[in-house]
């Protein structure tokens, strides 16, 4: 799987994207993963305000283009930290949300803070709906293309 260029750390990447320089998508999913504060723990050479720039363009492009993230829970955010998250990601026009439980993939990555319980994730959710998002898969085993397909077809209803 490639990282988007407009996530990375490069100053022109996001200004370079193919997305609004002839490359206009049907659909963009693209992940913050976590929360501005671990962003760049987690996801090293990436910038938090570049992945929610690129989201955000999609938008200024074509206000009907279905644009999804996700996040990662369980490396030691905050519920206020979340909270924001959800509201940036609104900001930028994101409408599509997944959340799942991070899990440590090896020994070289950071180790899981806690397991979220799925009640959590079900408030979440809720939380998700009220503050704008128009679908959300949040759970336990929810990962950033869990039913993605089912995902872009609701929001197109």
């Amino acid at each position: 799987m490639s990282t988007c260029p407009g996530a990375r750390s490069d100053e022109n990447a996001t200004a370079n994207h193919p997305v609004g320089n002839g490359c206009n998508p049907s659909k963009l999913a693209m992940a913050p993963t976590d929360i501005a504060p671990l962003y760049a723990t987690v996801r090293p050479g990436a910038i938090y305000a570049r992945s929610l720039e690129l989201l955000g363009r999609v938008k200024t492009i074509d206000a009907s283009v279905p644009t999804k993230s996700g996040l990662m829970l369980g490396l030691g955010e905050t519920t206020a930290e979340i909270r924001q998250t959800l509201q940036d990601l609104l900001d930028v026009g994101c409408r599509m949300l997944t959340m799942g439980q991070y899990l440590q993939p090896s020994k070289d990555h950071l180790p899981v803070a806690r397991f979220v319980p799925p009640a959590e994730f079900d408030q979440w959710q809720q939380t998700a709906f009220q503050m704008g998002f128009s679908e959300v898969a949040s759970g336990p085993f929810v990962r950033s293309s869990y039913h993605a397909k089912e995902l872009f077809t609701a929001s197109k209803e």
